[in-house]
């Protein structure tokens, strides 16, 4: 499929879209940070990221400095999605002193299929991030196209400083379900609040300075994109609390398959709204159609878990309104 997709570039930049592909592919199949979430030791996994998307951030502003550069911005991508999984797998190979080991692929397939329900729910956000672009190229202007796309990555750069909280905190939430659901539901909870608690302010901020935000990393001829930012602005918060209830409460009650279908529902409304909209109101249509679905998401999984556990629910209301960030941070 890759190759295909390289194949249909620009002449110019066919090997570096194949070779940039490969390398950000190669990366995701060695990535086991899964596996440090699960056994709660993401300290390692944590520098690796971090020493990685610095490097890779300090050399694209040294050496982007116009569109000719565009493949060496293409190829540090690809080698930042290279360098940080196969450095987080030899990291989690060593420290638990793994070896090979021949599997059936009879067993292989019995596991995806047993967990197939939750790939499908985490696999549609995907969809999030790559119909806008799509669509707006099909029924408006390739200038609608960069007014959405600028305000929208600005938007989803604040919501990714929050994202992973969900699910780092989700195999303590699993733990606790060993001593209780109570216990489980109460950190659910308090970790919902600290979500929303750190993207509230980011929503404002993106909201009251987005003159200035798109005027510094954006440039000039962005300008429309100013309205299209304040439009998403609300965008961290709602993803931060669509990731929490599907991570902190869906998933640890064992309603993945209701999550599963919720999502792939919201996925399918996602096209015909962000369809409908975009042709109408072209940049702030598609802008609209990601705001109403995230709310649905919201307002469908908050009905899921009331009707299959509503003393979660409670337990998870107690935990915030006796919230103690210190006595939360020593237990984690």
């Amino acid at each position: 499929m890759l190759a295909v997709l390289s194949l249909n570039s620009a002449p110019g930049i066919r090997q570096v879209v194949f070779v940039s592909g490969l390398m950000t592919i190669i990366g995701a199949s060695f990535a086991s940070d899964w596996f440090a979430q699960g056994v709660e030791k993401l300290d390692r996994f944590v520098s690796i990221s971090l020493a990685a998307r610095i490097s890779v951030t300090l050399l694209t502003f040294f050496m982007i400095r116009n569109e000719d550069d565009a493949h060496l911005a293409a190829m540090l991508h690809g080698l930042f999605g290279l360098s940080s999984g196969l450095a987080g797998f030899f990291v989690i190979t060593l420290s638990y002193r793994f070896r090979p080991v021949r599997e059936k692929v009879s067993d292989i397939v019995a596991s995806v299929r047993a967990h197939f329900s939750l790939f499908l729910a985490r696999s549609n956000s995907t969809l999030y991030v790559a119909a806008p672009p799509i669509v707006l190229g099909l029924v408006a202007s390739t200038a609608e196209v960069g007014i959405y796309s600028g305000a929208d990555k600005i938007a989803r750069i604040c919501a990714m400083l929050i994202g992973p909280a969900s699910l780092v905190v989700m195999p303590r939430i699993f733990a606790s379900m060993n001593e209780s659901n109570r216990a489980a539901a109460r950190i659910s909870g308090q970790f919902l609040l600290i979500q929303l608690a750190v993207t509230f302010p980011m929503t404002v901020g993106l909201f009251a300075f987005a003159p200035w935000i798109i005027q510094i990393v954006l440039g000039p001829g962005f300008e429309d994109s100013v309205h299209i930012l304040r439009l998403l602005a609300p965008v961290p918060m709602l993803i931060a609390l669509t990731g929490a209830l599907n991570n902190q409460f869906l998933v640890p009650l064992k309603l993945d398959k209701k999550l599963a279908v919720l999502s792939l529902t919201c996925a399918l409304l996602y096209v015909a709204v962000l369809t409908g909209l975009a042709m109408r109101f072209e940049a702030a249509g598609a802008g609209l159609a990601l705001i109403a679905i995230e709310v649905l998401m919201i307002i469908g999984a908050l009905v899921i878990v009331m009707r299959a556990d509503r003393a979660y629910m409670r337990d998870a209301w107690i935990g915030m309104r006796n919230f103690n960030p210190m006595k939360l941070i020593r237990s984690s």
